[in-house]
């Protein structure tokens, strides 16, 4: 039994009434959201061409039911989330963001626009690639979200044809979403590089950020290279940069994006959560004990009560990370690590786990660069999020 569980069940607190519990460093939205919102890992042993239904740990939607996904062939996938798209007819483009990460070593990206399927469910495609833009399976994680947050604070864009609006042009995303009052815009300020300027409540706390590149031409990868606030800390400036291949180079590219705070890049307050941004480790020597982050830099919630966050830099390019109490979560969570500063980069979950007992949950993941024949330290953003 977890730290968590013991403080629980002495207190006699009931999960629900612990669920309201809210943490008081930032503003809750104004009114609550209808959050639309799934997530699911799909496992590289899928692979016979057709449908296969999921088993109910292997991911979450908010209408329920069981995720599916069809396998047409050697890297390229359609999920389906059940009822998350009442009212739309077959084929119909549903507003949201949908971001899809490799499990393994390579590229995963939603490669069509989520759509309806006339029946309530939400569908869309999605391709992965080797490190040399070849198609071929790949485990992976999807998730959708649309209607906001009912925690924290959230902004999403989806890129369509912004990404190639002339450069230096300031361009208001049609499809976007805001908690908090004002606008998304974005510019392209070059070939494949792109500043989103999203609003946010005043003051110094981390953050979460995703993104995935969106398209079925290529294998693209999608980067943050800086972030920082303006306008006395009233808006979060989030610079971009999508590139293809080794000797592709930077590109333009439709891409999705995510960004959050006191809650996760879904807005799912049901949903625990924990992130981190984390430097560059290329100064740092590898067997790094583990170093307990501090609240500048990380966030950890489950049932309102935050952990603690340990990060360690095992080798080159190796890390792992323990996020207390989480190990008190319901099937399947959705792992993101993000490089930041380059696009040169990929990194990739290799575990995520909970040792019984502990108290926590382990995530370990690796990076390289673009090429997957080196290991690399880049600065980077992880984002954890489970059913609790």
């Amino acid at each position: 039994m977890s730290v968590l569980r013991r403080a629980l069940a002495s207190l006699g607190v009931l999960a629900a009434s612990v669920g309201s519990l809210v943490l008081p460093s930032m503003t809750a939205p104004a009114s609550a959201s209808t959050v639309v919102a799934g997530y699911v890992n799909v496992p590289v042993t899928i692979n016979a061409t057709g449908w296969t239904t999921l088993p109910s740990g292997a991911g979450f939607g908010t209408a329920g039911g069981a995720i599916s996904v069809y396998r047409f062939g050697t890297g390229k996938y359609e999920v389906l989330f059940p009822g998350l798209a009442p009212g739309y007819s077959l084929g119909e483009s549903v507003p949201g963001v949908a971001i899809a990460h490799a499990g393994d070593w390579g590229n995963c990206q939603r490669s069509t626009l989520a759509v309806g399927d006339g029946a309530g469910d939400l569908t869309f495609n999605v391709n992965c690639y080797d490190f040399g833009g070849a198609l071929t399976d790949r485990p992976f994680t999807a998730s959708y979200t649309r209607g906001g947050t009912d925690a924290g604070t959230l902004g999403t864009v989806r890129m369509q044809l912004e990404s190639t609006a002339p450069i230096g042009t300031v361009t208001t995303p049609a499809t976007q979403f805001s908690s908090l009052s004002g606008t998304i815009t974005s510019t392209r300020t070059a070939t494949g590089n792109y500043e989103i300027r999203i609003p946010r409540q005043a003051g110094d706390r981390p953050h979460a950020l995703d993104v995935g590149a969106v398209g079925s031409a290529q294998s693209v990868n999608c980067a943050v290279l800086s972030t920082a606030t303006e306008s006395a800390g009233t808006v979060e400036k989030i610079r971009v940069i999508c590139r293809g291949v080794p000797g592709v180079g930077v590109l333009n590219t439709p891409f999705d994006l995510s960004f959050a705070e006191e809650t996760n890049p879904l807005g799912l307050g049901r949903l625990s959560h924990a992130y981190l941004t984390a430097p560059s480790f290329v100064t740092v020597p590898a067997s790094t004990p583990p170093v307990t982050l501090t609240a500048d830099v990380v966030r950890n919630v489950i049932y309102g009560v935050p952990g603690s966050v340990t990060l360690q830099h095992t080798g080159t390019g190796k890390f792992e990370v323990q996020l207390q109490n989480q190990d008190w979560q319901v099937g399947a969570a959705t792992v993101s690590v993000i490089p930041v500063g380059s696009a040169d980069t990929r990194c990739a979950v290799t575990a995520d786990f909970t040792v019984l007992g502990s108290g926590r949950r382990t995530v370990r993941f690796q990076c390289s660069n673009a090429y997957g024949d080196a290991l690399a330290d880049p600065a980077f953003q992880l984002n954890y999020s489970a059913l609790q």
